[in-house]
């Protein structure tokens, strides 16, 4: 047992409002690992269980449904995002009630209409849309989810700036994940298929919207917003709201058509098989993007309401803090993803899906530049400058159609991994600069510098242990696992870790291992 020792001043010291964000983001990091063990099985049951060709359709036309509910959405979420907080702190109670009521009827006008044209048109659009002709069924099963989905991503955006990480927690980390278990297992019982799947699906997505609008209202109820609500008429702020959520629509459409074109191209230039190769490991790539996503939910909102006090030195503070904490916390994920991507694969989906390793490594090499350089664009949203955030999502768009149409009839889905990651990488070296030129943030400043060079150098290491000695996976999840404690203990200046959890400097094996004394 490591030994106690008495306080520390460091206990004593009040915490700072970044330090405060970063406790509970860091909290939230574990309820996101538990969510992505739920979902790790979820996905290698519906993997294995569907034949290729029925997983390839059914990936398929959820991606199609991921467009309609993006453009639901109109960049409202954003716009609800950095309003509703600015508007609580400044109590302007006409507005803030007047903005959800916008945000509701975006969600259900647009996507109820938006289901209905999937529904009723289905014969015209759908031989023009898909050219398989079980994504086009499963499509009209899966239209219902469109507001549904989009519907969704409100909830989790007022819960997470007015329920705090217990509601978090809740929606995303346990209910979420283990409903979409859930349908998994009741399709497997039941011996259906991909069409089976995708109505449980749907029946999942509406009992989550019921019990996740039950949640939110018992928060309110306990923040006293009803009572605000009784006392103050909501005020429209559909202009207001449209003006910046309109713009960042289409940065939205942009990110989400490079994703979906990824997946139209290697249906329509290869097949179905390749669009199962590139989407069967999209989630395990994804798991790069883990800690961002903990750390989103808080920090969308303390940045919201830094803005509304005029305190641009803080965002900026917390925007460094934020970023070294996500590159260092998510460099196991890296390592294991990128480095040991083909060994990963086999593992998780068998054989069959051997090809898809490279698939992996450049997915998660394209995830690891969105996660390691923090929130860039986030902050930019918070600041207003969605121009300069168009512009880059125009040219990431670009880049990707190019490599899409240059590299996928030559290396099928890895090329289609191939062409994200460049355009990744390219999206983000934009928004840095205008960053840069907004806060005085440099990526290759002496605060941010040495984490994100050392997170490379240690990748590099795993890879070539890899292919230089083809260990077993379990020897190099053990180099993963101390190569990290290393990037710990050289980075503890930028990461604050003890200031940040005074309370570890009680226990003698973490002072041991960070060096501390």
């Amino acid at each position: 047992m490591a030994e106690a020792t008495q306080p520390t001043p460091l206990e004593d010291a009040p915490p700072t409002e970044t330090h405060v964000h970063l406790r509970g983001s860091t909290l939230l990091v574990a309820g996101r690992v538990l969510a992505l063990s739920i979902g790790f099985v979820t996905q290698v049951l519906i993997v294995r269980y569907l034949s290729k060709l029925g997983y390839g359709t059914f990936a398929y036309a959820l991606a199609i449904v991921d467009l309609g509910a993006m453009v639901t959405r109109l960049g409202l979420d954003r716009a609800g995002a950095r309003f509703l907080p600015m508007y609580e702190e400044r109590r302007e109670w006409g507005k803030f009630f007047g903005g959800i009521c916008v945000l509701l009827t975006a969600v259900f006008g647009i996507g109820l209409s938006l289901a209905a044209v999937l529904v009723g048109l289905r014969d015209v659009l759908y031989p023009r849309l898909v050219h398989d002709a079980g994504a086009s069924a499963l499509l009209v099963v899966l239209a219902v989810m469109v507001p549904l989905q989009a519907y969704d991503e409100v909830l989790v955006m007022l819960l997470s700036a007015f329920v705090g990480a217990r509601g978090i927690f809740v929606r995303k980390h346990l209910l979420g994940p283990l409903l979409d278990l859930a349908v998994i297992a009741v399709v497997i019982g039941w011996r259906g298929g991909a069409r089976e799947l995708a109505i449980a699906h749907v029946a999942a997505g509406v009992l989550g919207a019921v019990i996740y609008t039950a949640m939110l209202a018992r928060a309110f109820s306990r923040r006293g917003l009803w009572d605000q609500l009784r006392l103050h008429r909501p005020v429209s702020t559909a202009r207001e709201f449209l003006s910046f959520g309109l713009p960042l629509l289409l940065t939205d459409a942009m990110l989400m058509l490079r994703a979906v074109l990824a997946v139209v191209f290697l249906e329509r230039l290869i097949g179905v098989s390749a669009v199962a190769d590139y989407r069967a490991v999209g989630p395990t790539a994804n798991i790069n993007m883990m800690v961002q996503q903990s750390f989103s939910y808080l920090f969308l909102p303390a940045a919201a309401r830094m803005l509304a006090r005029g305190d641009r030195a803080g965002i900026a503070n917390l925007y460094g803090r934020t970023t070294v904490w996500i590159g260092i916390l998510s460099f196991p994920l890296f390592a294991v993803t990128c480095g040991l991507a083909s060994k990963v694969t086999v593992v998780l989906f068998g054989d069959r899906y051997a090809s898809s390793g490279t698939v992996l490594a450049w997915l998660a090499f394209g995830q690891i530049v969105n996660a390691a350089l923090g929130f860039n664009i986030a902050t930019l949203r918070t600041l207003g400058r969605l121009r300069v955030i168009v512009i880059a999502d125009l040219a990431a768009m670009t880049i990707a159609v190019a490599s899409y149409l240059l590299l996928i009839p030559s290396f099928g889905a890895a090329g289609a991994a191939a062409g994200m990651a460049v355009s990744q990488v390219a999206r983000n070296a934009i928004n840095q600069s205008a960053l840069r030129d907004e806060l005085g943030v440099r990526i290759f400043g002496p605060d941010l510098g040495r984490p994100l060079l050392s997170i490379a150098a240690g990748a590099l290491v795993v890879l070539a242990f890899d292919r230089l000695l083809d260990p077993p996976l379990w020897l190099s999840l053990i180099l993963v696992a101390a190569l990290w404690i290393v990037l710990l203990r050289t980075n503890r200046r930028q990461l604050e870790l003890l200031e940040t959890f005074p309370a570890l400097q009680r226990v003698a094996l973490v002072r041991r291992l960070l060096g501390a004394g």
